[in-house]
């Protein structure tokens, strides 16, 4: 990260502290003026002359929220929760070999889109939905040129932004009565993928970059004064008067700054324990379980007889006619794995579905469902030639943030009164390095995570987000 970015991260942190504790003008002022001079601050050559300040606070004011808008809770509910998504989005594509990175201002442009309102469901969308089934199963989708590549990601931007079950998201965000909104909500996604892929390179794009970053987090800013914020940059550059003390504004940002880190410390505390059941867990504990753990690896769709994929892409197809509202999406690191969301879905009759493919698909592969408490669906092909297997009779359990569950549940393969499996593990992940893979657990697919090396410990985890993921594993 560059040292402007480092400032532009620490400006971000001050408008947090500020937005959940603003309650008077001077506050807004006072924050303005801190941020702003924080600039000349150091080795900023983007911030040299009059003009460049001039250029800043353009670039502030152009970006800055309306405040019709921030009284509007459709839109900073919608919104707020298509910035978190922007944000899983980004920080995806941040892990995408550089290869195979799309093209993010043909997605952006596509979330634009449905941002200004100019389509609808479903008729804007069945067209599109057609052509990007089409160049999907295009074997030769990697070679297409820039404009159909560009052409296609538009058309992914747009479906992402009419995002399926958005009613829901936003009553997991604390909107509960609020009305879902896909223009609001793509809006947001789009300026969080602006705001972190953007480049600094003038004075006005610095300006731009804080601005977003207000917009970014909307719910924390409901008595700040959008004026007197401006007007304390321009202050600071001495493009308007002061209308307070350098000493002032220190003394209050300090003051913020203070209340803020005692109400951190306070909230702070994360549990040690959690409830399965009548059970009470607590972190660190080890607990004995009775596992028969398999790892296959997903092969790449060059390596599969043609049959095999006839038969995969049928069934894709068959799955999306009946059991998906949108569209399936591809994984970055495989082209035999798709996702796709629906929270009505029941589990028994994809599996059926599936296992009626299976029967064709033949000896050698076989076709796998995950779904995740939260409606997300997993379904790829793995090959069952060479797996890894091994018994597990003991798991530990780590606590890594009760207030919003994450938990990981860590095992290994060297023995512990059976077959010590911990060579056999570090030859499975050194030769799928890359790859990704399917772990089942008594003949259950949990996981399927993309080896990044070789695991010579004879380690492995599966981290789940709430206490129902770990009680299901405990029932397997």
């Amino acid at each position: 990260m560059t040292d402007l970015r480092i400032l532009i991260v620490w400006i971000f942190f001050i408008c947090v502290i500020l937005g959940a504790n603003a309650q008077i003008d001077s506050l807004s002022y006072a924050l303005g003026y801190e941020t702003s001079i924080g600039l000349l601050a150091g080795e900023n050559k983007l911030m040299r002359s009059e003009q460049d300040f001039r250029e800043y606070i353009r670039g502030l004011e152009e970006n800055m929220p309306e405040l019709s808008l921030l009284e509007d809770s459709v839109f900073t509910v919608n919104y707020g929760v298509g910035a978190i998504q922007g944000i899983y989005l980004a920080n995806s594509l941040e892990h995408t070999p550089d290869g195979k990175k799309p093209p993010l201002n043909c997605i952006i442009n596509g979330l634009r889109k449905v941002a200004s309102d100019s389509l609808s469901l479903p008729n804007d969308t069945v067209g599109i939905m057609c052509q990007l089934k089409e160049m999907r199963d295009s074997v030769a989708f990697a070679s297409i040129g820039d404009d159909e590549k560009c052409r296609f990601y538009t058309n992914y931007g747009i479906m992402k932004g009419f995002q399926s079950g958005l009613q829901e998201l936003v009553d997991e965000a604390g909107g509960n009565g609020i009305k879902a909104d896909y223009k609001y909500y793509a809006s947001g996604i789009a300026d969080m993928l602006e705001l972190v892929n953007s480049t600094i390179a003038s004075a006005y794009d610095m300006g731009r970059m804080i601005g977003l970053a207000f917009w970014i987090r909307l719910r924390d800013f409901p008595d700040i004064s959008i004026r007197d914020y401006l007007l304390g940059a321009k202050a600071a550059f001495n493009l308007s008067e002061q209308l307070m003390s350098r000493d002032k504004v220190e003394e209050l940002v300090q003051k913020i700054y203070n209340k803020h880190a005692v109400d951190v410390e306070e909230d702070s505390a994360v549990p040690t324990a959690i409830s399965i059941g009548e059970r009470e867990i607590e972190s660190g504990t080890q607990l004995d379980v009775d596992w028969n753990v398999s790892v296959y690896s997903v092969p790449d769709r060059k390596e599969c007889p043609k049959d095999v994929t006839d038969c995969f892409d049928k069934a894709l197809r068959s799955i999306e006619d009946k059991f998906v509202s949108g569209e399936t999406y591809g994984f970055r690191f495989s082209d035999m794995v798709r996702f796709f969301s629906n929270h009505s879905v029941n589990r028994d009759n994809v599996l059926k579905c599936i296992d009626t493919f299976n029967i064709e698909i033949g000896d050698g592969y076989k076709m796998f469902c995950i779904r995740d408490l939260g409606g997300e669906w997993t379904i790829g092909l793995v090959d069952m030639s060479h797996p890894f297997t091994a018994f597990v009779g003991s798991a530990f359990v780590e606590i890594i943030d009760g207030v919003h569950p994450i938990i990981d549940f860590s095992f290994r393969f060297d023995g512990g009164g059976h077959t010590d499996k911990t060579a056999e593990w570090a030859a499975f992940t050194k030769a799928n390095i890359g790859r990704t893979v399917v772990m089942q657990i008594n003949g259950e697919p949990v996981m399927a995570p993309v080896i990044n090396n070789e695991i010579t410990g004879g380690a492995c985890s599966v981290t789940v987000s709430s206490s129902e993921e770990l009680e299901y594993l405990f029932k397997l």
